[in-house]
């Protein structure tokens, strides 16, 4: 999708609906759930700080050829004891989110646009090691309070003057992707819904239920980084 300035607005909150939509597909396939204090496979609980069982529940599903194109989606679902306003401002935050995200190479913000998006460039890991280059992301990222207490956070993949693809990495395409935070019933903790919804042909992966358990388990290391510093 390439970037407007004349529709700004409404590619903004499409960016946000977008995500609230995959969020509530009801076809998922379930890849693994790893409730609290469950043990880790050995892999994970090696980058778990050294211990060896699940600090949150952790759910991971994927949606196979999303609304019938050759998209890749997954889900993760995770239960944490920060409420949501400090999981926001954590997750909001570009500059915050290599202390979390281990595939992360560099984020940048390349324009501020308003209070609530900006456009950014990120570059990340290959999902497994057998991807190739490591993959980069022009994108609109958004975010917002809802009136329930809730908050959502977007981001999707747009061509923009400012970031041209580079031959030294793989230019990913994701439709609305992020996170979707929600307060537990008792108001102590969040509930967290993060989703991806990506091109799988551009990062050489296919639409498979064993593709989207390497994709998947490749955000592991991620997610568990992510419970650490919650």
């Amino acid at each position: 999708m390439t970037w407007s300035e004349d529709l700004k607005e409404e590619m903004c909150i499409c960016n946000l609906w977008g995500v609230l939509r995959i969020s509530h597909v009801d076809e998922w396939h379930e890849l693994a759930a790893m409730p609290r204090g469950s043990p880790l496979p050995a892999p994970l609980a090696a980058l778990n700080a050294g211990s060896d069982v699940s600090p949150a529940d952790i759910a991971l599903s994927a949606n196979l050829c999303t609304w019938g194109l050759p998209l890749l989606s997954i889900r993760g679902c995770l239960s944490v004891d920060t409420p949501p306003p400090l999981v926001f401002e954590l997750l909001k935050s570009p500059e915050r989110r290599a202390a979390w995200d281990v595939l992360l190479k560099e984020g940048r913000l390349v324009r501020q646009i308003g209070p609530d998006n900006a456009i950014v460039h990120e570059v990340f890991e290959p999902l497994s090691g057998d991807l190739g280059r490591p993959h980069d992301y022009a994108l609109i990222s958004s975010w917002r309070c809802e009136s329930d207490g809730s908050y959502v956070i977007a981001s999707r993949s747009i061509v923009v003057e400012e970031v041209p693809p580079s031959p030294q990495y793989q230019r990913g395409e994701v439709l609305p992707s992020g996170w979707w935070i929600q307060p537990q019933t008792d108001g102590t903790g969040s509930e967290l819904t993060y989703v991806i919804q990506m091109r799988a042909e551009l990062l050489g992966v296919g639409t498979d239920i064993a593709s989207a358990r390497k994709v998947a388990f490749s955000l592991m290391p991620s997610l568990l980084g992510l419970v650490r510093l919650l």
